[in-house]
């Protein structure tokens, strides 16, 4: 290896380090423990360090794949522990509007989505906390945008019943954006 293709190399796992570090951070974070969050974070980008020729363009959406991968592992080794962390125990602060009604909605949509499998909670997520749609959602669970459309969908309904209220949305923030990937709610 040259000392050019070296250096190529080096600046483009720092772009890639420096535009996808805050958000896989937060990512990780909100999944598992705060102690384990810079060692997850750490074997993440020596992997595309490793695999610097594998990195798609667009990377955050297969570091997400990646992580959810490795924090899943983890689990699985560890002795299936739940994969989100307990919120008392997040360095940053919740905020919630003051209001009692959305209160009481966002924790019945948290109670509902500990009820749901791991992999329909984590497509919500993908959704909503990370603000996934298209194709950034299809490459973070490794499958097609159709698939990736009809998981997503799927997801909403066992959450709908869960809750019990299927003429309803949830209570968690909708995208503004016209997003093939999230259903209207307004034509249930």
């Amino acid at each position: 290896m040259s000392v050019e293709q070296a250096e190529g190399e080096a600046e483009r796992f720092e772009r890639i380090y420096r535009s996808t570090y805050p958000a896989l951070a937060t990512y990780v974070r909100r999944r598992i423990q705060p102690t384990e969050v810079d060692d997850v974070l750490a074997d993440l980008y020596l992997m595309v360090w490793r695999k610097l020729d594998q990195v798609p363009e667009s990377p955050l959406p297969w570091l997400y794949r990646s992580a959810w991968l490795q924090i899943s592992s983890s689990h699985r080794a560890a002795g299936r522990r739940p994969l989100v962390a307990d919120p008392a125990t997040w360095d940053g602060v919740m905020v919630l509007p003051d209001h009692g009604d959305l209160a009481a909605d966002m924790v019945s949509v948290a109670a509902a989505m500990s009820r749901l499998s791991a992999a329909d909670a984590e497509i919500l997520r993908l959704r909503y906390w990370e603000d996934l749609d298209g194709q950034a959602l299809s490459a973070a669970l490794g499958c097609s945008a159709v698939t990736a459309r009809v998981r997503l969908h799927r997801a909403h309904t066992r959450l709908a019943r869960v809750l019990g209220r299927l003429d309803e949305p949830p209570a968690f923030p909708r995208s503004t954006t016209d997003n093939p990937v999230h259903p209207d709610w307004s034509r249930r």
